[in-house]
């Protein structure tokens, strides 16, 4: 897992589909009204999901981890907590969805890592790693509009 500033996502990655990420993460900035949907960037093996969303308790939101995608998510409007676990220590709630590429997982008692994802950040999550996302940071839900690439193996 890599989180840190958009700025320096060429630092970790800087060349091929991770370069065309970036360029359109940077778009998106200058462009905030961005429309919801999918876009192939590189067909199936780059393309980014836009979706905007109202924060939610965390006991509402799913623990899920990939296969066959790695996922940078970049936010654009609002913030929410993440939480992050190694799936070899979860138990499967779900078999795995090879179309969706997707297993839910239970959530363990404690995270290994939790990081609020703000405007201008991203995180990397690697297919290792489970995931919890759309927690609301606060005490009220937040609308958030937020970028997940997801980026082929």
């Amino acid at each position: 897992m890599i989180f840190d500033r958009i700025e320096n996502l060429p630092k970790y990655f800087s060349s091929g589909l991770w370069e065309q990420a970036y360029q359109f993460a940077l778009q998106s900035l200058k462009d905030p009204q961005i429309q919801n949907g999918e876009v192939k960037i590189a067909g199936e093996d780059l393309f980014a999901r836009i979706n905007s969303y109202p924060t939610k308790s965390e006991d509402l939101c799913i623990v899920e981890a990939h296969v066959q995608y790695i996922d940078i998510h970049f936010m654009i409007e609002g913030e929410e907590i993440v939480f992050i676990h190694p799936k070899s220590e979860l138990k499967a709630k779900t078999e795995y969805d090879q179309a969706s590429d997707y297993t839910f997982y239970e959530a363990p008692k404690d995270y290994a890592l939790s990081f609020k994802l703000t405007p201008g950040h991203f995180a990397v999550i690697f297919p290792d790693e489970a995931h919890k996302t759309q927690v609301q940071a606060g005490q009220c839900p937040a609308q958030n509009k937020k970028i997940v690439f997801k980026l082929k193996i």
